[in-house]
């Protein structure tokens, strides 16, 4: 039976696999993609209520990487607030 709503299980996995792309992107070289589906998946995991600072520090180190480095310690910044946000507050 299918359904017309997407459960949970999809969205984590959908939103892994655009993951894994921006991964291999990166692996690649191919930066400027890899940035581009990066934020993407930041806003999907926004969207669907579930913690971004994990896409946040691979942004970051994205960032590093190409020498953009108080763009990578903005990125990093947000990431450790998100951490401590789910830690400290239960996210």
């Amino acid at each position: 039976m299918k359904s017309d709503t997407i459960g949970r299980e999809e969205v984590d996995l959908t939103l892994g696999t655009v993951n894994n792309l921006d991964v291999l992107r990166s692996d690649q070289g191919r930066r400027e993609e890899a940035e581009m589906i990066y934020k993407r998946a930041m806003i999907g995991k926004k969207k669907a209520l579930r913690p971004e600072h994990g896409t946040v520090v691979k942004l970051a180190t994205l960032y590093r990487d190409q020498g953009r480095f108080e763009d990578a310690e903005m990125m990093y910044n947000r990431a450790l607030a998100g951490y401590r946000e789910c830690y400290f507050d239960r996210c």
